[in-house]
């Protein structure tokens, strides 16, 4: 019957959402979505997909289209935790810092069961704002949550140091760095506490943002390019939950074969790692996977496109969700 066909947008919504499962590119995915933003009655289902595609395709290139992008989805739907979150990415990638924290903390509103948005708030109030204390409460609430997660562990323990309560964090920091040798980052932190936390220098932006997409208060390359899957997953910023899930995703995509003619190992291992943030509603950006596992934006990309395009049915069903 011609009133259960389709309308224009939901059919263009449709064909988009394969288009993004089959990795197109942003060339052919950008004007159609701005295409979909036109015909889509404002706030329905195919007009919030076309704004939140938008922020993501746009973030990396141009954070502030990015931006307004997400506040439309973020505006019309208040519940949207996604939206608020990926409007304060794209605001920090601004260095508006205090937008950013107040988008994160919508975020955190809607969805207090994520320890992201918790540690995100707090490391920006630590250490972009100087206002360590302002920040002390959601990074103890991300670490209450999310206790196996080292780089959670360091902003903590440098807030607290921060705030006064060097013991605290000397207790912290002394265990992870004892814990995870091979993090010169985590023994830096450590000896700085014990020195008395003195003054540091203030972080440039671009180390801000690592941090804040990864709870980490440094990058660094995750291994060389001979290291397995396994390895590289072994040493990413994940939880053992997580790890497992990613440990998961991996089995599965082997299993389809679709890894033959794939690109090394490091960008595998990368897209699984953006693949588990991705579900668990965070929001670290390829960019930064890329700068940390020492491959390019589009390698991730590619392998991310693939997992995409093997296993969407798993993804959609919440797989690999917590």
């Amino acid at each position: 019957m011609a009133a259960d066909a389709p309308t224009p947008e939901a059919l263009l919504r449709r064909q988009l959402e394969e288009a993004v499962r089959a990795g197109r590119s942003k060339a052919f995915l950008l004007p159609q979505l701005e295409r979909l933003v036109s015909i889509a009655p404002e706030g329905s289902e195919p007009w919030r997909f076309a704004n939140r595609q938008l922020a993501e395709l746009l973030l990396e290139q141009a954070p502030w289209r990015a931006a307004l992008h997400a506040r439309r989805v973020a505006i019309d739907s208040p519940s949207d935790d996604a939206a608020h979150a990926l409007l304060g990415l794209a605001l920090a990638l601004q260095t508006n810092y205090r937008a950013a924290i107040a988008s994160y903390r919508r975020a955190l509103a809607a969805n207090p069961n994520n320890p992201w948005y918790a540690h995100n708030v707090g490391h920006l109030y630590d250490v972009a704002l100087d206002l360590p204390r302002d920040g002390l409460a959601f990074l103890r609430l991300a670490h209450r949550e999310e206790p196996s997660q080292d780089d959670v562990t360091a902003s903590l323990a440098h807030c607290l140091a921060r705030s006064g309560s060097l013991g605290e964090a000397k207790e912290l920091a002394t265990e992870l760095a004892a814990r995870r040798p091979e993090r010169a980052d985590f023994a830096d932190l450590a000896r700085w506490i014990a020195d008395g936390a003195l003054d540091r220098p203030v972080i440039a932006a671009p180390a801000l943002l690592a941090s804040i997409e990864h709870g980490a208060t440094a990058a660094e390359p995750v291994a060389s390019e001979q290291d397995s899957i396994e390895v590289l997953l072994d040493r990413a910023p994940l939880t053992d939950e997580q790890r497992e899930r990613a440990r998961r995703l991996w089995v599965d995509f082997e299993s389809r074969g679709a890894r033959e003619g794939s690109s090394p190992g490091r960008a595998l291992a990368a897209a699984i790692e953006y693949a588990i943030h991705r579900v668990d509603g965070g929001n670290v950006t390829q960019r930064a996977l890329a700068e940390r596992y020492g491959v390019s934006v589009s390698a991730i990309r590619s392998r991310y496109s693939a997992i995409r395009a093997a296993l969407a049915p798993e993804l959609e069903i919440g797989r690999y969700r917590r």
